[in-house]
């Protein structure tokens, strides 16, 4: 279960146990997980902040005290603000808190447990904790943080320069919306979910999947099902020197497991197609407008930097079609000049950018929007009503509704021409088949991700051709 930082105190309130309870239960149960992570010889500092996560700490504390362990504890404020955490320092003896230059202390620390920040973190670390989780980050002790690593948002990954790095989080009850963003902050290495018990939310916009639900979420064909009811997609793609872009993509939505599937192209493009798919359906750009009572979904943009008249093909589809209409590479260029068009659009939008693209469309600095991706994307999608699929290390994808998901499958290799072409015709495909896009665009990311987490191919060598014998092998898997 994945919570936002509201609904994590709303589980605690429905827990029905106090807070000093609920602090005595999170720090003994971390403490027990990291006896099985440390030597009892090891010199253990703990870092304790002002709010409950420092309380959390002092409970740390004093269980492996108890358990003969060697413990110091450093307060990083003066002052400590919670009462239910003053309570827990009381229990502890005045010979457990550092008593000399912490600098010192952790240069000779084996073990340092960061319980500084919890899950209200918000904003920038001050020059003197900033300094000192320096140390911490350069120090040769194996670092453990509690909850959330210290210097990191809940409910947006976003990571001060200085957040601590951890070899292992414990995340206490429920998974932030932090901790789905490894590949983008690299602040921990491990998480281990501390289970408190905790009831789950009544009602979530994070979405996640796995292959169980994903398994769930595929589409069923029926023993009397036949081509025309499986989903039709239109694949608007490719121009002169770059048919490679039309056939991922085109290849992309077959493998989402349509009946038909069309293309339309310039005729060496199209004779390209037919000679490596046949079954594919093709058309010239001018029947496009003919065509939508033949098609259940569009995707279009892949390779077309150089289609005839691409601007007005785009344009008009948006103002005219009803289908989902997934936009892509060259059309999101495009789109950047004519955002108006999407907030007259009949059609349900989705759109694929990745950071640069995402920059051109929304003025916003690539740099400016990964300080605030989360809320920079939900904002565009709730702007203009589309379904925004963020690509990166972990995939965003927004609704304009508010939903929300963070893919964790794939992995760097995917930064390969051709990607995106493939994802793009997934993402057409499952909407073809009457799924809602949102769900379809977190359907395909999983399963575009997943593909090449199977495929295992060397990084210099892997490429789109890659994943499309990955999405068989991933359907294999779960089937």
């Amino acid at each position: 279960m994945i919570v936002t930082r509201q609904q994590m105190i709303q589980c605690e309130l429905n827990s029905n146990l106090s807070e000093d309870e609920l602090m005595e239960m999170a720090g003994r149960q971390c403490a027990y997980a990291l006896m099985n992570e440390i030597r009892k010889e090891d010199q253990v500092l703990i870092l304790c902040g002002k709010g409950n996560n420092g309380g959390d700490g002092f409970v740390i504390g004093r269980i492996l005290m108890q358990n003969h362990y060697q413990v110091q504890i450093y307060l990083t404020e003066n002052t400590i603000a919670s009462d239910t955490a003053r309570m827990m320092a009381d229990q502890l003896s005045p010979g457990a808190f550092v008593d000399e230059d912490i600098m010192n202390v952790i240069d000779h620390s084996d073990v340092i447990v960061d319980c500084v920040y919890g899950f209200s973190f918000k904003g920038c670390l001050n020059d003197e904790i900033a300094g000192l989780f320096d140390a911490v980050n350069q120090s040769e002790a194996r670092v453990f943080s509690i909850d959330l690593n210290s210097g990191m948002e809940a409910d947006t990954g976003k990571t001060d320069p200085h957040t601590i790095v951890s070899e292992m989080t414990f995340v206490l009850g429920h998974y932030k919306i932090a901790h789905l963003f490894k590949k983008d902050h690299q602040c921990f290495k491990e998480l281990k979910l501390i289970d408190l018990a905790l009831p789950a939310p009544e009602k979530t916009d994070l979405f996640e999947i796995d292959e169980k639900t994903f398994k769930k979420l595929l589409s069923r064909k029926a023993i009397d099902s036949y081509k025309n009811v499986n989903g039709r997609t239109l694949c608007i793609a490719g121009s002169p020197n770059t048919a490679g872009a039309a056939i991922l993509c085109s290849l992309g939505a077959w493998k989402s497991g349509i009946g038909y599937l069309h293309l339309a192209s310039d005729e060496q493009i199209l004779s390209q197609m037919v000679q490596k798919f046949p079954v594919t359906v093709t058309h010239s750009t001018d029947e496009i407008s003919t065509l939508s009572d033949k098609i259940d979904s569009v995707v279009i943009g892949c390779g077309c930097d150089r289609m005839d008249d691409f601007e007005n093909i785009l344009l008009t589809l948006l103002e005219d079609m009803t289908l989902p209409c997934v936009v892509d590479a060259y059309g999101l260029r495009v789109l950047s000049d004519h955002l108006h068009v999407l907030d007259g659009a009949r059609s349900e939008v989705i759109l694929t950018p990745h950071l640069g693209e995402l920059a051109s469309l929304s003025k916003i600095s690539a740099n400016e929007i990964l300080k605030d991706k989360v809320n920079i994307a939900k904002q565009f999608a709730k702007e203009h009503g589309v379904t925004l699929v963020l690509k990166g290390p972990n995939t965003l994808v927004v609704s304009y509704d508010g939903r929300m998901y963070v893919n964790q499958t794939g992995h760097q290799n995917l930064a390969k021409a051709g990607s995106g072409d493939v994802l793009a015709g997934l993402i057409g495909g499952f909407c073809a088949q009457n799924i809602d896009p949102f769900i379809a665009s977190c359907m395909a990311v999983w399963l575009h991700g997943k593909a090449a987490d199977v495929s295992l191919v060397a990084d210099p060598v892997f490429s789109a051709l890659d994943l499309l014998d990955g999405i068989n092998e991933v359907y294999k898997q779960i089937l």
